[in-house]
């Protein structure tokens, strides 16, 4: 299988303020969404979106809908629906878990805009106190809190989430989202993590929970979980796993509609052995019906799946090798390339803030052709340039079966 990769282009940059974890995202009538995190890694920190109308040449922005994006979708009629990552208990309501929520459209630039909360029904997710969490929460988490019935003001102890943070999900032939986040397991020690299932018919206004990823204690326990229905009508699931500590990937099925799952097994290529890269997973569905899987931590991987059935990966592209060699290329001395992790054991510490935190995400723009963006610290670009802050690059890759 032929895979054309052009060289890297950064598309982003910022002298001041750091830039993690793009999500990339199609407009419904072709436009670019990118949404940033501004500032390092940590919890409410903000996150913005930048907008493309040339397939990613340039870029406008930054505007902001939700204060820090978990997940969003494009539905079909060009209403845009953005959730954002913290859950707070709703007062006097067990288990219901209120967030912010926007609905736009953002191919109409005056449209209407309606900004509000998503209510999730999550009885498998526990709270989890704001202590428990690196950062604190300011203005328009705040209104968060007051409007799930707390009205005084607050000390830092009383601060407490309930999730979930959306990584995944899809809209199903029949018009309902299906999504997956994880938080604090219900019933589970502090920092244990449980995923759950969630559906919503009003396009995303209420979600109610269907199912478990890991529904017992001693269970392994995944976070960020990307997911997607098969052509076949499964729905498939790629995990991090958190607990016992685990460098790989694992990989589940589910018949039902996201009720039940297969057990949690390590993600292995066709070829032998398991992938490499265990952070934030990215699954596409392709025009021709194979499967895209991006992930980080060794690296930058690409990996796909000509079976679209989640059981064939193979045809592995090194995004962080490539990067390498772009520099090369480009007269960068081999000491202030990007490092990566690529080689070092599972679990050393990484300085994720002068070299890459290693998130992609994709998006596929034609029939076989993709656009990977990922994040870089610290970068310098070629032989004679200052290094930069931050900045996002993109990569534009064609495949032909």
């Amino acid at each position: 299988m032929p895979i054309h990769l052009e060289r890297p282009v950064t598309i982003l940059r910022d002298a001041g303020s750091p830039l993690w974890f793009p999500f990339l995202a199609r407009t419904p009538q072709g436009g670019l969404q990118l949404s940033l995190q501004h500032g390092w890694d940590s919890h409410f920190a903000p996150q913005y979106q930048y907008r493309s109308a040339d397939g990613g040449r340039s870029w406008q922005g930054p505007t902001q809908s939700v204060p820090r994006l978990a997940w969003g979708h494009s539905f079909a009629d060009g209403e845009r629906l953005d959730l954002d990552t913290y859950g707070v208990p709703v007062a006097g309501r067990p288990g219901e878990a209120l967030l912010l929520a926007v609905w736009s459209r953002p191919d109409q630039p005056n449209a209407p805009v309606e900004r509000g909360f998503a209510r999730c029904q999550v009885p498998g997710l526990g709270e989890l106190p704001l202590t428990g969490l690196g950062g604190y929460p300011s203005f328009p988490w705040r209104n968060l809190w007051q409007e799930a019935g707390r009205t005084e003001e607050f000390r830092r102890d009383e601060f407490v989430t309930l999730g979930p943070c959306v990584t995944g999900g899809m809209e199903l032939p029949d018009g309902r989202l299906a999504v997956v986040g994880y938080w604090q397991k219900h019933g589970a020690p502090p920092n244990h993590w449980g995923a759950v299932v969630m559906i919503s018919t009003d396009r995303g206004r209420h979600w109610q929970q269907v199912g478990t990823l890991s529904p017992n204690l001693g269970d392994p326990q995944p976070s960020e979980v990307a997911m997607t229905r098969l052509a076949d009508g499964r729905w498939y699931v790629v995990a991090r796993m958190e607990h016992p500590p685990c460098p790989n990937l694992h990989h589940a099925w589910s018949e039902d509609q996201g009720r039940t799952w297969t057990p949690l097994r390590p993600l292995c290529l066709a070829a032998g052995g398991p992938a490499a890269g265990h952070v934030w997973p990215g699954l596409r569905v392709l025009a021709n019906g194979w499967l895209a899987l991006t992930c980080g931590r060794p690296g930058k991987q690409l990996y796909f799946d000509p079976s679209g059935t989640g059981t064939q990966w193979q045809h592995h592209v090194d995004l962080h090798a490539w990067e390498l060699d772009t520099q090369a290329v480009l007269g960068v001395s081999p000491e202030l390339r990007l490092r990566g992790v690529v080689g070092r054991p599972y679990g050393q510490p990484i300085d994720r803030q002068t070299d890459s935190g290693d998130y992609l995400d994709c998006v596929e723009v034609a029939p076989g052709e993709l656009l990977v963006v990922y994040d870089v610290q610290g970068y310098v670009e070629h032989w004679n340039a200052a290094p930069v802050v931050s900045a996002v690059r993109m990569v534009s890759i064609k495949v032909t079966p």
